[in-house]
């Protein structure tokens, strides 16, 4: 793979498989500086972005057949490209793409389909995925709201789910503080019977001291007069 004007090389992740490493093929640079200074004469890129391509010799050469390094995860260069090969032994819809976020979410990506000859059936009723029908109009007017919501430092919550959710949040936060408040009232409310309780409980016990050092007082009296 090889992109005219990227600056940056692509971590590109594979799911569901590790993958060998082949071959990495590298652009052609100053020994020195490390500026790129061409594309990787292996590919010729028929189109501006190199979208079309084909390989200038007919096919890759010098492929690393013998103990290749196994990977889930792979570095492809700028102005460069990767050879790589898996069994495909994993039933399934795989993603392989770009781990750098924006690069994602323009499309730098791909599914593997390995489901047809060896997956199972859905079960009656199990909900799957529908088609994407997203063009680059509608894409282009997301890409548009969410900058302007970035910018603007607006709610961006309802973009691309058809709605606003700010009133569920507020709901959510009502239900908080009411929980909050009720749990401090109970709180409160024992704190005040286990007052009470206590306070009853010292004023009986002095009464009682009292009432022996009463009695033991007339003791002592009758005592003396005897």
């Amino acid at each position: 793979m090889a992109y005219s004007g990227a600056k940056l090389g692509h971590p590109v992740h594979i799911h569901g498989h590790s993958f060998q490493v082949l071959k990495i093929g590298f652009p052609i640079q100053n020994q020195t500086s490390g500026k790129i200074l061409q594309a990787n004469p292996d590919i010729t890129c028929d189109n501006k972005h190199c979208s079309l391509s084909h390989w200038s010799a007919g096919a890759p050469k010098d492929l690393k057949f013998e103990d290749p390094p196994l990977k889930d995860t792979v570095i492809v260069p700028s102005y460069g490209y990767v050879v790589v090969r898996f069994i495909s032994d994993n039933p399934g819809y795989w993603l392989a793409h770009c781990h750098v976020g924006n690069h994602l979410a323009e499309g730098m990506g791909m599914i593997f389909n390995e489901s047809f000859p060896h997956q199972p059936p859905a079960p009656p009723g199990f909900p799957t995925c529908q088609e994407f029908s997203q063009d680059h109009s509608s894409f282009s007017v997301y890409l548009k709201k969410n900058k302007e919501c970035l910018d603007d430092s607006k709610d961006c919550a309802h973009i691309g789910t058809g709605g606003s959710s700010k009133e569920n949040k507020d709901c959510q936060d009502t239900w908080i503080y009411l929980v909050i408040t009720c749990c401090a009232l109970i709180c409160a409310l024992l704190a005040l019977v286990v007052n009470i309780l206590l306070w009853r409980a010292l004023k009986g016990n002095c009464v009682q001291e009292r009432t022996i050092f009463n009695e033991g007082m007339g003791m002592k009296s009758l005592i003396k007069e005897t």
